[in-house]
């Protein structure tokens, strides 16, 4: 089987497994759910007149919506890891196609260890501990830039697989961690404008992952990694100040008994 035709036929499984998926989500049915009598309708322009009385009044979600943002920058590792391995240490296609594997299988273990963590510690722990794997990430490309003249080229391939394993399992991390630490936070009437208000904010620096690559071939590898790991390294400081499960006020506790 040629080049082409094996390209061929992983797009056609691709294609059949996305067809199937829709088939199976067509058929899913959301829970119908009474409106309590006590809660209002919130209109558009009294959402946006909601979210900066929202920041004053929670620090906690103002030190979430930071480390979104800053998750949104460091995601830029998600399309430049691989593309590291292919363009600046030239590896070949036999090497690429296993990274590409392995940025999936992180993917799947990442979503196991993060739900764990989170359900046995708490969603403050999930976010630090995404963060500080985050700052591993560009640490090991930095290292490769430096010192990879000097390594043999088995040593390059391990702690590139090292490298996309933990992009892959960082991929879910925000939505396991810092999406449920602001859900933890933020009282259960102002949970759809925190979630309106990150939307709107984290939608511009998300476009940080799609100018990666623009990004990598007119300054280089080097900013790009050094923007990662600064970004990482920040959200890594500030979740060091998030509340733990424990510390979380209990009158919001007790709201979203009252929601539920």
């Amino acid at each position: 089987m040629d080049i082409n035709t094996s390209y061929g036929v992983v797009f056609l499984i691709g294609t059949v497994a996305l067809v199937c998926t829709v088939f199976i989500l067509y058929n899913l049915r959301d829970i119908h759910k009474e409106r309590p009598k006590n809660v209002k309708t919130v209109g558009i322009s009294a959402s946006f007149g909601r979210m900066l009385p929202l920041l004053k009044e929670n620090p906690e979600f103002k030190k979430v919506l930071t480390c979104r943002v800053l998750i949104a920058i460091s995601s830029m590792t998600l399309s430049m890891s691989v593309l590291f391995g292919r363009n600046y240490l030239v590896l070949n296609a036999s090497q690429i196609s296993t990274l590409v594997s392995v940025q999936i299988l992180g993917t799947t273990l990442g979503g196991l260890l993060w739900g764990q963590l989170s359900a046995r510690i708490d969603n403050r722990m999930t976010v630090k501990a995404s963060f500080f794997t985050g700052i591993m990430i560009p640490s090991i490309a930095l290292f490769l830039m430096i010192f990879h003249t000097g390594l043999s080229d088995s040593v390059i391939f391990v702690l590139m697989i090292l490298m996309v394993l933990m992009t892959g399992m960082n991929a879910q991390a925000w939505l396991i961690g810092a999406y449920n630490y602001q859900l933890d936070v933020v009282l259960p009437t102002d949970r759809p404008i925190s979630i309106m208000m990150t939307c709107i904010i984290t939608i511009p620096f998300g476009m940080f992952t799609s100018l990666s690559g623009l990004i990598a071939e007119r300054l280089g590898f080097m900013p790009l990694m050094l923007t990662i790991f600064i970004a990482n390294f920040i959200g890594y400081n500030i979740s060091l100040r998030l509340l733990r499960r424990t510390e979380i006020p209990e009158y919001i506790k007790e709201m979203e008994q009252c929601s539920i």
